[in-house]
């Protein structure tokens, strides 16, 4: 992670399904607090899982195709989320060949910023400074 925003911290939870594994930042850095960021990275064979989804919001005409410095991505509100709420601001970057992250901001969180531009430059901050170790 090289960038957050600003007063998130790690949220000392984290889960690994193999290929597929997440962590979330909150704003006090509680596991068992609601996460405001949560980043799920998948490999190998999940990344097959990301590119289906993906797909499925290109042809739904939700979303965007989005350029992270040399790295691809799709910017989506995806509809999941708390009740009531327009659903989770999410950007898929992908880093190689076999990885992909997955950028979501809670709908909750989202509503501290002033709009969806606010939001959707908050997630490619994020993206930039994303890197793998893989």
């Amino acid at each position: 992670m090289g960038y957050l925003p600003e007063r998130l911290r790690w949220s000392h939870w984290s889960v690994d399904y193999g290929d597929t594994y997440s962590t979330s930042y909150d704003y006090k850095g509680d596991k068992d607090g609601f996460y405001c960021v949560q980043i799920y990275m998948y490999e190998e064979t999940a990344v097959q899982e990301v590119v289906d989804r993906i797909q499925g919001y290109r042809d739904e005409g939700d979303g965007e195709e989005v350029t992270i410095g040399d790295r691809t991505g799709y910017l989506v509100v995806q509809h999941v989320g708390e009740d009531g709420m327009k659903g989770t601001p999410t950007l898929f970057l992908r880093m190689g060949e076999k990885q992909w992250a997955e950028i979501m901001f809670s709908p909750t969180y989202a509503k501290e910023f002033s709009g969806p531009e606010a939001v959707t430059a908050e997630l490619k901050k994020i993206a930039e400074g994303l890197t793998s170790t893989v």
